[in-house]
């Protein structure tokens, strides 16, 4: 995420977290956000001290999802699942971008624009999400090993998982050094990159810093192990999002219909093929809103435009902030379920929270 989203955000996070009525001046939080992002040179910088990997301690704080009707459990096609709001004192703690969820939904990964990783077990009570455990965060690495360092390597956007003989990858998306790497997974966590995607040249075209925000790979018989991915606020002459479809080497132009003015976050595939968009929009005069759209694996092919089923939109009456990540997982019961995670860009003084969400999908 760029320096001026940044700073709208952690102004609406102030908003959002003590529910200002709108009377009071939206600007003079602003210019106090602005000089509180200005002063901290957390907002953009990259990790330079993280070498290995390490045990940290997180606090999770369980949260609704409805602020004016905290027992409300069911938003269209969804049903709450629980949230927690998550907070350490660990310096690379946060700006997580990207999720997948393994084992059934018992284990998370996230990835942060600062090149970090974080792996935690996460905790239930009657199918309720509830804690996590055992979290560890440690490098993103170069193909020579290194930890990724200068901002341009290291800003992670998004990230898919798939498991090929015995052995799982993930492949991650990075914006301004714009990439998408192989990267092993193994039980000390996700290593160093086999190789690197060869990308469409029009990723190459747009600026460093809105570059490849969501990516996902496909399941369904037609495109199974294609890649999926689309530009941050990046459109064509008929305002549609820009994006491609990847495989061996090749690529396909594919759009997504642009509706108002949110744009893509994340992306991620169900069992049944199908792909869920996650949508994010902010203004000083609304506020932020998430949204979450369908797509019909069947709709998915080359030079289309694509468009779905609104499956839930939140506004600032929800418990949301900067969602950025989404992962979706079959439980042990056979449930489709969904989870959320939020970019705090490394705020500390919590105008802005990493949020981690959980909805069950019918």
């Amino acid at each position: 995420m760029d320096q001026p989203q940044s700073i709208a955000n952690l102004a609406r996070a102030v908003i959002l977290r003590d529910q200002l009525p709108m009377k009071y001046s939206v600007l003079s939080v602003a210019i106090a956000v602005l000089f509180s992002a200005i002063l901290s040179s957390d907002v953009l910088s990259s990790s330079k001290e993280l070498q290995k990997n390490y045990n940290i301690i997180v606090s999770a704080t369980s949260m609704a999802f409805d602020k004016l009707n905290p027992r409300n459990m069911v938003f269209g096609r969804l049903t709450w699942r629980g949230g927690l709001v998550l907070a350490s004192d660990h310096k690379e703690f946060g700006g997580y971008s990207g999720i997948p969820l393994m084992k059934k939904g018992q284990q998370l990964f996230a990835v942060s624009d600062r090149g970090t990783w974080l792996r935690a077990r996460l905790l239930y009570k009657d199918g309720h999400l509830t804690g996590v455990d055992k979290p560890l965060i440690g490098p993103l690495r170069a193909r020579n090993g290194k930890s990724l360092r200068a901002k341009k390597y290291s800003d992670a956007e998004d990230i898919s998982l798939w498991t090929r003989k015995n052995k799982t990858y993930a492949l991650i998306s990075f914006e301004r050094k714009h990439r998408i790497g192989r990267f092993p997974i193994t039980k000390a966590g996700i290593q160093k990159p086999t190789n690197y995607l060869k990308l469409p040249k029009g990723v190459f075209k747009t600026t460093r810093n809105k570059g490849l925000e969501a990516l996902t790979i496909l399941s369904d018989k037609k495109n199974r192990g294609t890649v999926l991915t689309f530009l941050e606020r990046r459109h064509d002459k008929r305002g549609n999002h820009k994006g491609w479809l990847i495989r061996n080497k090749k690529s396909w132009k594919i759009r997504l219909k642009r509706h108002g003015k949110f744009d893509i976050t994340g992306l991620t595939t169900l069992a049944n093929g199908n792909v869920l968009i996650l949508e994010r929009h902010f203004s000083f005069l609304a506020g932020v809103q998430m949204r979450i759209r369908e797509i019909k694996h069947q709709d998915i092919r080359k030079k289309a435009v694509l468009d779905g089923e609104i499956l839930v939109r939140a506004t600032m009456r929800y418990n949301i902030d900067n969602i950025e990540g989404i992962s979706t997982h079959t439980n042990k019961t056979g449930e489709t379920i969904i989870t959320l995670m939020s970019d705090n860009n490394f705020n500390k003084n919590g105008l802005q929270r990493t949020v981690l969400m959980q909805f069950k999908l019918d």
